[in-house]
């Protein structure tokens, strides 16, 4: 309650006590930071939209910030250099700090604070914004929700930022990596920004930022970080980690964009459900991923055979004579190994056969 009561007082009562003579520019369209998720005590560049303001593309804006504390007191009618923001261009300016050190706050206070109010301004004080207070992400559930992976926003675009965790302590093999990186791909590896340990460029721009305690984060903006060209459409966001210098790898990952239908989860069937050596066997597989390509390894006794199974992305069967390769054998079961084409396994497990009567 003293929270919520102090931040109002703040935001409604501070910024018009002492400078009600400032001219208003307008309200700030949007915040954004990069990364989007961040630890207190790590460097972070906030981005002010100022579309629909009165601010120019050639004016100088600085930031006044009241709330954990207030770096630049004193001087409203003469900013100070080191609260001035940087021009990127399109109306959005950036402004770079790491908070413990800007506020000269712990990052315990600043989690105890009302957060960051502030306003933009000119040099003089002549003109300002409206009050804002920009939005920080909450990523504390990640640590409990058993996931190995999130991401930040929910909502992001081809030019947004994107903040990717990864919980290490979930993978055994990771636990002692000495760096971790992510080898990934847009829309099902079209276009690839690869792993690659042997080039040192390649080393630092896919190296996952330790944020401790066994979590490590990857901040991108996938335009930039894939390379797209204009026009280009993104439907997904494929991805893996890699221990050290391919070490040890994680399961193939995906992201899917906003407004991007999720698919169903892979179903594998088998017909009939109860099986002889006197049988056909047809095992289907459907909700495939695009381009995914099924073969088979069937093993009876000292008798191996292969296969390819046929069909589309939403259903692939395989029709396996059992009769024709096994049917003058006595064997109670089949080992049965089902992968694709990146030699991922698919199902590996045995099948029970029943006598034939």
């Amino acid at each position: 309650m003293k929270k919520i009561t102090y931040s109002i007082l703040v935001t409604l009562l501070f910024p018009f006590a002492a400078f009600s003579q400032a001219q208003e520019a307008g309200d700030i369209y949007k915040m954004y930071s990069n990364p989007v998720i961040y630890n207190f005590d790590e460097q972070v560049s906030w981005y002010f939209n100022l579309s629909g303001t009165t601010f120019a593309e050639t004016e100088d804006v600085y930031i006044w910030i009241w709330s954990p504390s207030e770096p630049d007191a004193g001087n409203w009618e003469n900013s100070s250099d080191f609260a001035k923001l940087t021009y990127v261009g399109n109306m959005v300016w950036r402004f770079d700090l790491t908070p413990t050190t800007y506020f000269n706050k712990t990052i315990a206070e600043i989690k105890a604070s009302a957060g960051f109010w502030l306003r933009l301004k000119d040099k003089t004080g002549t003109k300002q914004s409206s009050v804002a207070n920009v939005p920080i992400t909450d990523f504390s559930a990640f640590a409990t929700s058993g996931k190995p992976f999130d991401y930040y926003p929910t909502k992001f675009y081809l030019d947004d930022p994107l903040s990717i965790i990864f919980n290490a302590n979930l993978i055994p093999a990771f636990t002692d990596a000495a760096t971790i990186h992510m080898h990934a791909g847009l829309n099902n590896w079209d276009i690839k920004q690869e792993y690659q340990s042997w080039l040192p460029e390649i080393v630092a721009k896919t190296q996952l930022v330790n944020m401790g305690g066994g979590f490590y984060r990857m901040d991108i903006v996938p335009r930039t970080y894939f390379g797209a060209p204009e026009g280009y459409v993104m439907s997904l966001i494929n991805f893996l980690f890699v221990k050290d210098n391919w070490a040890s790898t994680t399961p193939d990952y995906v992201i899917y964009a906003p407004d991007v239908p999720i698919p169903a989860d892979p179903i594998l069937s088998f017909f009939p459900m109860t099986i002889s050596v006197k049988d056909f066997l047809v095992i289907t597989r459907q909700h495939n991923t695009v381009g995914q390509k099924l073969t088979y390894t069937v093993k009876g006794g000292d008798k191996t055979i292969t296969g390819a199974f046929t069909g589309s992305m939403d259903s692939q069967k395989a029709y396996i004579d059992l009769i024709g390769n096994f049917g003058s054998m006595d064997i109670p079961k089949l080992a049965l190994t089902i992968t694709d084409q990146k030699a991922k396994v698919i199902f590996q497990g045995d099948i029970p056969l029943v006598k034939v009567d």
